[in-house]
């Protein structure tokens, strides 16, 4: 009797310790956000920033956002150590419109791709998996830039640094940002306060597709003419491209239409002689290239 109950207190020992072997060794299984598991094999995307090494080391950067957050979607981009889930690259939902989500980037030399140069990025729902990142091929403006040496793997490549704004439609997965958008420029700036005149960048029309729909819009107020000439001088400038002069690199107005479609450059522009302050709605077609104008009193 007294070695029966000996063996059963020695088996429930032993039932303990292979309980909390278990417990201890998951055999390198991590629980996924959904409650499922999978197997860190040591072979994700080497972004070079916040990575496993391999070597019990990782390098740190912006923490990750809070897990299991719905509609949440991210820039994974050069300039945040192509983290997929950067905390300080949310897109933010865009009022009035249900679907479109976008978020605002100042791009530097110090926040440059240091290897290919440039800027490159896509919009992720957190991850770097096929489905859940989205770059060049759903990009709604067909004139972006292209790496010269095709870099990017399917990234967008922003050539030139500045402010611009990213946006993107949950829906659809389509994106686009304002450094590729079409825009009026001439010489209406300084009559608008709007900074200098045809200058090319923020201070020109930017022309949006909120609705991604296949035409790029914008609403301005526009002041009545006060000078002695045809009008206001305008073109639309369609993309921005460098220009080399002596060593020294410029941005200008690369391909470029009037308001009836046909080629501008060389002097050739579309003249806008409003007699009073009015709001006009300027509606470029990218199949046309003819750019509609709305009016009515301001």
């Amino acid at each position: 009797m007294k070695t029966s109950k000996l063996t059963l207190i020695a088996l429930l020992i032993l039932s303990l310790l292979a309980l909390t072997l278990a417990a201890c060794d998951n055999g390198g299984t991590n629980q996924t956000q959904d409650g499922g598991t999978s197997t860190d094999t040591g072979t994700g995307p080497d972004t070079g920033q916040g990575s496993d090494t391999g070597s019990g080391e990782s390098t740190e950067s912006t923490p990750p956002a809070e897990p299991g957050l719905e509609n949440t979607f991210f820039v994974g981009a050069s300039w945040n150590g192509y983290l997929p889930d950067d905390a300080g690259s949310i897109l933010k939902k865009l009022e009035g419109f249900d679907n479109v989500y976008y978020i605002e980037v100042n791009l530097t030399e110090d926040n440059a791709d240091p290897v290919w140069g440039g800027h490159f990025y896509k919009v992720t729902n957190g991850t770097w998996d096929a489905d859940g990142c989205w770059g060049a091929d759903f990009n709604i403006v067909k004139t972006i830039p292209v790496h010269p040496d095709g870099a990017g793997l399917g990234s967008i490549w922003i050539d030139r640094n500045g402010v611009f704004t990213i946006y993107f439609n949950s829906d659809t997965k389509q994106l686009f940002d304002t450094s590729s958008v079409p825009r009026i420029y001439g010489d209406f700036n300084t009559a608008m306060n709007r900074g200098y005149d045809w200058d090319l960048e923020n201070d020109s029309l930017l022309l949006l597709d909120l609705n991604f729909n296949g035409i790029f819009e914008g609403t301005f107020t526009i002041p009545g003419y006060e000078g002695e000439g045809e009008g206001y001088m305008m073109a639309v400038c369609i993309t921005i491209v460098p220009y080399e002069w002596g060593g020294v690199v410029s941005w200008g107005a690369g391909d470029q239409y009037l308001f009836d479609g046909t080629p501008g450059g060389m002097g050739l522009v579309s003249f806008f002689k409003p007699d009073r302050d009015v709001i006009v709605t300027f509606s470029y077609d990218p199949a046309t290239n003819v750019t509609t104008l709305t009016q009515q009193d301001a």
